[in-house]
Formats: C-alpha cells, sequence, structure tokens
C-alpha cells in the first residue's frame, strides 16, 4: 500500500447547522490522519464559518458549494467528487459518525480489494437508542455480493479506491441513488469485504428528507422512476444479470414500503428503521400481520 495515502471524504450539507459538527468532530478523531473532508454546502450556508465558530479549524477540511439551494445530496456528492484529490473515497452523511479507528481498519482492505464496508450501527437522534444493527459484532470479514448487498435494510456505506470509479451518483434519482452508486462497485468487483465490527453510526433524523412524513412517498416516486429507467437505459449497469437483481431489489423495496405506510398511518412506527426493527424481533411476523391486515 503507498506510503500515506489520501482518502477524500465526501459530505453533502442541507440544513446541517445542527449536525455537521459531530460529524466533523468524528474525523479529526481518527486514529489515520491522511484524509481531507469535501463538504458542499447545498443551502448557501458558509458552513466553514458555521465550524469556526465553534472552534473547529483543520487544513484538511475543505469547503465548496452546489451554487444552489436543495438540488440535492448526489449533485452535492458529484460536486465533492470532482474536486477529490485522494487515492480513496468514503461518502459521509453530515449527521452521521464515524468511529476512530474506521479509516485505519477499512484502507489496507480497500487498497487490496478495490472497496471494503463495515458493520453499521443505526441510531435514532438525538437520544441515540440504537434501533438496528447490520449483524452481530464480530473481529472477522463478511464477504459481500450483490445478493448479500441487495438484501439488507440497514444503510452501509464503502471505502472505493478511487481508481475503480468510473461512475457518478445519478441526480435524478430521487432517493437510493447511493444503493445504486455501491452497486457500480459491486459489478464492477463481484465480492466485497464488509468488516464484522461497527465503525459508523447512521442517524435517524426525523427532519431529512429519508425519515420525515412524506417519506414513503418519496421512496415510491424514487423506486418507480428506477424500474422505468432500467427498461430504458438499465441505469447505466451494463450485466444483464445485476440489471435483473436490482430489478427484483426494487420491487421488494416497493412492496415493503407499502407495508411500511400502513404501520406508520397506523401509528406503529415513526420511521422505516423503527419499522425494520419491530420485525427484526418478531420472528413470526406477527407484527407484519397487524401492519397489513
Amino acid at each position: 500500500m503507498p506510503r500515506n495515502p489520501t482518502v477524500s471524504v465526501i459530505t453533502p450539507a442541507y440544513k446541517a447547522h445542527g449536525h455537521l459538527p459531530q460529524a466533523v468532530h468524528s474525523m479529526l478523531r481518527q486514529t489515520y490522519a491522511d484524509w481531507e473532508m469535501l463538504i458542499v454546502s447545498d443551502d448557501g450556508a458558509d458552513y466553514e464559518a458555521l465550524l469556526a465558530m465553534e472552534d473547529i479549524r483543520d487544513p484538511r477540511l475543505r469547503f465548496y458549494s452546489t451554487d444552489g439551494n436543495g438540488t440535492g445530496p448526489n449533485n452535492a456528492r458529484n460536486v465533492a467528487l470532482r474536486h477529490a484529490r485522494g487515492q480513496y473515497l468514503l461518502p459521509l452523511d453530515a449527521d452521521d459518525v464515524m468511529y476512530p479507528p474506521r479509516l485505519a481498519a477499512l484502507l489496507p482492505h480497500a487498497e487490496k480489494c478495490g472497496m471494503c464496508g463495515n458493520n453499521v450501527r443505526v441510531l435514532r437522534d438525538p437520544r441515540n437508542d440504537i434501533l438496528g444493527q447490520l449483524f452481530s459484532e464480530g473481529s472477522g470479514i463478511r464477504w459481500f455480493d450483490v445478493d448479500a448487498y441487495t438484501s439488507t435494510s440497514i444503510p452501509m456505506t464503502f471505502m472505493f479506491r478511487s481508481d475503480i470509479v468510473s461512475w457518478q451518483w445519478d441526480v435524478d434519482v430521487e432517493l437510493g441513488a447511493d444503493t445504486l452508486f455501491n452497486l457500480c462497485g459491486f459489478e464492477t468487483l463481484c465480492r466485497v469485504p464488509v468488516l464484522e465490527t461497527a465503525l459508523h453510526e447512521y442517524s435517524v433524523v426525523p427532519t431529512s428528507i429519508c425519515h420525515n412524513a412524506d417519506a414513503s412517498l418519496r421512496a415510491d416516486r424514487a423506486y418507480r422512476y428506477c424500474l422505468n429507467r432500467l427498461k430504458r437505459d438499465r441505469l447505466g449497469f451494463k450485466d444483464p444479470a445485476i440489471v435483473e437483481k436490482v430489478e427484483h431489489m426494487l420491487l421488494r423495496k416497493l412492496a415493503l414500503n407499502k407495508e411500511f405506510k400502513l404501520a406508520f398511518d397506523n401509528g406503529i412506527c415513526r420511521d422505516f428503521q423503527e419499522f425494520m426493527g419491530l420485525f427484526q424481533h418478531d420472528p413470526q411476523h406477527k407484527q407484519r400481520q397487524r401492519c397489513t391486515g
């Protein structure tokens, strides 16, 4: 592995005033120090000034803007991608947190395999209630293929070796473009190592577009759009087998999203991750029957 390769961490920021400092602090605490964090404002806010007001300054923090307001996280990520200087790429949402050893743990596997992920915890902000975890904590490696990845309901992010990334985030996909971005990596590499150690917290924030009151409507619209795109241009995928697996994934997500909407409307759950947590603790699917029957 090259000596001290740079990791470019990509963070879109939209109405991120309350959460971004915590995400940045998690970067400053990394045991691996050779990184840059590209923070892209998508709401016109000066996040450099915001962080400076909290005495957060570091030359590794780099600030950009989409020059728009609410153009979407995928556009913001692509802005960062164009400016990234690192040999490795790692997305980090402004309301998420990385544990101190994450960069150091992912780097050798990303260097060897081209892409690497890790176990992740889902927490409710601001109470930090644990809603779920990708899988049981361990010290080994699990190998994910497309089938394993598309069967998960916990959001995952991966470190990519930048020389394999020839694609961008699809700006026309309202929700789930991060999943499609990751699937491009699986199409390229087939199998990807995922560390069993939890190194990342995904926060469920009620104000985010993924978790607010109309999340199910947005998801339904996004999944149907992607299904139509699959018929038209394969969403950029080249392998017909991958296209088929993506179609199956989207159809499953549509069906599950329908059940989530019923549960949400009936006051059974507050967001999708809580909905999935109810099912994980209900192996006989009694909760599912209450939601749909």
